[in-house]
């Protein structure tokens, strides 16, 4: 069939089930008018904030809560209505995932208000400073600096330097920090100093019940598809609620289960979502986040986590970390890397663990002590179909399986 046909058939489909994808959007796209389920934590987030409207400075504040409980949502719609009551009161809003060192969070800081006058190369951390704080006091009044994401910040001099020194370098704004953190242990990390001169305030956001999520996800159907909820099967949102909920409570899993259903029910020239396409939808965006998941791993992760199919493949379906270790260093060597310490190993699957690659046992051996061992949560042909493509791995994974490239399985 010639190309000019089937862009001529698809465009001549008018069948459209989503008529606004932005409904469906992460909260930087979309900010709905209307957040259901939250009024409390909202309510909570205005009453502390409410000082800057008569020029005085809010307390600093935490909020916590699983992935998908509608922090950073809640948040960045509190701030997009307060900065509307007075002109002196201004935000800026950075996301912390991937910035991976001080001078990189401070480069953003200083380039959130005037664009990009600190470049990368040949500019020292102390310049950067200098231009945050002059940049900073070109504003009067306060400045809400959320920090999304907090979790990421592997040090607390940045907080502390805005802490600690504002009064030094600024003359006419005060800075309330609003940090934003998937883990209520975070501030545990932080220096005690830093810690001494927060004086935050901690909203806690709990994980959403299938009914709200249905709720939630009903509302986005009502404003992004083109028949609202009547494209709808009536299983397809409890089902996609009750899915989420054993996602513990994560709305946002929920929404994007609802967005990727229609699309597999648009470009099967339908124009109506069945519970057939929101377990299609499940599917995929699993498997999608697994081979994100694996493609964002270090090289080192990558080695370690192939060390643990090979050692599945051997029998070992719970090798502990010693046995990992082993696995890991006939690999490492193999394929030229720096070879990294048994601690720093443990601390790799650890990571692992946290993002659901592997799940951790811990053995007890008696008066020997005790031990961790591992299994592997996702399905090694998925890992080993992806790690195949690159070519560090290709070799040793042919030569230690029996491997077909084009389908990813072994035997």
């Amino acid at each position: 069939m010639k190309v000019s046909s089937i862009v001529k058939e698809e465009f001549q489909n008018k069948s459209r089930i989503i008529i606004k994808k932005s409904v469906f959007e992460d909260s930087n796209n979309f900010i709905p008018d209307e957040i259901l389920h939250r009024d409390d934590q909202i309510r909570i987030l205005v009453q502390i904030l409410r000082d800057a409207e008569r020029g005085d400075k809010p307390n600093n504040i935490f909020i916590y809560g699983k992935p998908g409980t509608g922090k950073t949502l809640c948040t960045q719609s509190v701030v997009k209505e307060i900065i509307k009551y007075n002109n002196q009161i201004h935000a800026i809003y950075c996301n912390m995932n991937g910035i991976k060192t001080i001078f990189a969070l401070v480069q953003k800081l200083a380039n959130s208000l005037y664009g990009d006058k600190i470049k990368g190369r040949g500019t020292s951390l102390a310049h950067a400073y200098e231009v945050m704080w002059q940049n900073f006091n070109t504003l009067e009044g306060v400045l809400i600096l959320v920090l999304d994401e907090i979790d990421y910040l592997d040090t607390s001099d940045v907080l502390y330097s805005i802490l600690r020194f504002q009064d030094e370098n600024l003359n006419k704004l005060k800075i309330s920090i609003i940090g934003i953190s998937n883990s209520i242990t975070f501030t545990q990390r932080l220096d005690p100093k830093v810690l001494s001169s927060l004086g935050e305030e901690n909203i806690i956001f709990p994980i959403y019940h299938a009914d709200e999520i249905g709720d939630i996800i009903q509302k986005r159907a009502e404003q992004g598809f083109t028949n609202g909820i009547d494209c709808l099967d009536l299983a397809v949102i409890p089902l996609c609620a009750a899915i989420a909920t054993q996602q513990a409570g994560d709305a946002r899993f929920a929404i994007q289960l609802l967005k990727t259903a229609a699309l597999i029910a648009e470009r099967e020239k339908l124009e109506f979502v069945s519970e057939k396409h929101v377990y299609e939808a499940k599917t995929k965006i699993e498997r999608d986040h697994i081979i994100e998941l694996i493609l964002d791993l270090p090289l080192q992760s990558k080695t370690v986590l192939i060390s643990i199919i090979f050692l599945n493949n051997k029998g070992e379906n719970k090798p502990s970390t010693t046995e990992i270790y082993k696995e890991y260093l006939d690999l490492a060597r193999h394929i030229g890397l720096d070879i990294l310490t048994h601690r720093r190993i443990s601390d790799i699957i650890s990571e692992m663990a946290m993002m659901d690659i592997v799940d951790v046992e811990l053995y007890y051996k008696g008066r020997h002590g005790r031990s961790n061992k591992y299994r592997l949560l996702i399905d090694k042909n998925i890992i080993l179909k992806k790690l195949h493509e690159d070519y560090r791995f290709k070799k040793i994974i042919d030569n230690s399986v029996e491997f077909d490239p084009i389908t990813g399985d072994h035997t």
